[in-house]
């Protein structure tokens, strides 16, 4: 049962330390291509806090810290990256400039080439067909067919923008800037934006943030939403451009305005921190809906999270259910861990074991650190699964070096004691050093309590003192651990 009291003695700690907020997180919605989002990082957002209790399951222990609309949009939910939230940079989308198909020198445009067909944008003015989006073209042939086009019709900047898509799709990312940049240059407001997003991300191009700051200006200036959505990001960010929290809530509204969903999700974020605008919930919940009703993964989750602990709109755990499960069969990693607690309950849903596994595997899968977590307690408990102590070590494992801090504590436990694995107190106590960095509750408490082997704590006591985090004159343990959490605490005064 130790598992267990684990998870119910964090559960109460965490409710305890909350402060007002969201979470943390841009592990999924970054600026991307196609208006969608481009996860670069599958580190979970750590939470921050809600201003009301909400009641947690056994589980939600590991959803503390990880799971909650994120407040660094820049890792959000992609329906296509498998990974967990963020906000990556936004592509292709704009909605100035020639209609109809024009042409950018004003004069008919070519006719409709295969190119158009395998290669074209559905959010490009100069498109001539419905498009589709980069990760669905079928690189091989579009390469081909768009290089013929721009043979045929070296002035049209659509056949232009098309290859430079087709070449990215390809991943042959120095020739997808080089056309982008023809494109841009021709005053087309999507291949600025990706050309940015290139330079954001270093790929076929040198990395710089300033490059990317000056492109995604000129598709911004040039009517580009997606431009405007991702200027934004770099001034929340502070990346190519001191951060001003006002100047990036200014263009995400004139992105939002514009309709681009990934902005309107961001003044959501904005508004439920309070960073650049007054600290507003109502005005959160409503941007975080418009989002979601506009097809932005990360924000049904937001607004599933926010039906759930009723803050702007009034709690509806329907409601947060109908929002988890969109968002979930969108492909959000974390959307799929919500709801793997609720069937493990039996909240809002018949209880059903099996699900709530077969969500948690997903959202492991997806890297969301607590869903390994909750797969480690799972297969020490029995739950859903045969006990198995080495599967749990295992599973505690990942989600540590995924940087789950209240999992690193629990594998350096098990480490100490041998559980599951061979006993090593050494390594044990390196990660439960680490626990404490993060500032895991679970190791603080367990730790406190005095658990753990002589050889475990003595060498935990001589990395905290080696490392300077605590005096030399600390007689044990639990002292040590008191002088670091003081310290702690005046730091954030």
């Amino acid at each position: 049962m130790r598992a267990l009291k684990a998870v119910l003695l964090t559960c109460v700690l965490t409710a305890a330390a909350w402060q007002p907020g969201f979470v943390a997180a841009q592990s999924q919605e970054s600026p991307s291509p196609e208006g969608g989002t481009l996860t670069q990082s599958d580190a979970a957002a750590s939470v921050t806090a809600w201003p009301e209790r909400i009641e947690f399951s056994l589980l939600d222990f590991v959803l503390g810290r990880l799971l909650g609309p994120p407040r660094d949009a820049g890792q959000a939910d992609h329906p296509t990256s498998g990974s967990s939230d963020g906000q990556d940079p936004v592509q292709d989308r704009v909605q100035d400039g020639p209609q109809d198909g024009a042409s950018a020198h004003g004069s008919e445009p070519a006719p409709i080439h295969t190119c158009d067909r395998l290669a074209a944008s559905s959010n490009d003015p100069y498109a001539v067909i419905n498009g589709k989006a980069i990760n669905e073209i079928d690189a091989s042939e579009a390469v081909s067919a768009c290089e013929d086009a721009v043979h045929l019709f070296p002035g049209e900047l659509r056949f232009a923008f098309q290859l430079a898509r087709a070449l990215q799709a390809a991943g042959r990312y120095e020739e997808a800037a080089h056309w982008y940049g023809v494109a841009a240059e021709g005053g087309q407001a999507g291949a600025m934006n990706n050309l940015g997003v290139l330079y954001r991300l270093g790929k076929g191009v040198a990395q710089s943030y300033r490059e990317a700051f000056i492109w995604f200006s000129r598709a911004a200036h040039a009517g580009g939403p997606q431009g405007m959505a991702n200027l934004g990001l770099l001034y929340r960010e502070g990346k190519g451009v001191p951060r001003d929290d006002a100047t990036a809530v200014q263009w995400f509204r004139q992105a939002a305005n514009r309709g681009e969903p990934s902005a309107m999700r961001m003044l959501g974020v904005h508004f439920a921190y309070g960073d650049g605008v007054e600290t507003d919930y109502r005005e959160a919940a409503r941007w975080y809906r418009q989002s979601a009703l506009s097809g932005n993964v990360g924000a049904m989750y937001d607004l599933a999270w926010v039906y759930s602990g009723g803050l702007g709109l009034p709690r509806d755990e329907g409601e947060a259910l109908r929002w988890y499960k969109a968002a979930a069969e969108l492909g959000s990693a974390r959307a799929k861990f919500a709801l793997a607690s609720r069937f493990l309950e039996g909240r809002g849903v018949p209880q059903d074991e099996g699900q709530a596994l077969r969500l948690y595997l997903d959202a492991a899968e997806g890297n969301v650190p607590g869903a390994m977590a909750a797969l480690g307690a799972l297969h020490l408990e029995g739950r859903g699964v045969e006990r198995d102590e080495a599967a749990a070590a295992e599973w505690y494992r990942r989600s540590a070096e995924a940087g789950f801090a209240d999992a690193m504590a629990v594998y350096a436990f098990m480490l100490d004691s041998g559980q599951g694995l061979d006993p090593d107190p050494i390594t044990g106590a390196d990660w439960a050093f680490k626990a404490l960095h993060e500032g895991s509750y679970v190791a603080q408490a367990r730790l406190r309590s005095g658990e753990g082997t002589p050889a475990f704590r003595e060498t935990l006591l001589m990395r905290l003192q080696a490392e300077g985090l605590v005096a030399g004159e600390a007689e044990d343990l639990a002292a040590a651990i008191d002088a670091l959490l003081q310290v702690a605490d005046r730091e954030e005064q």
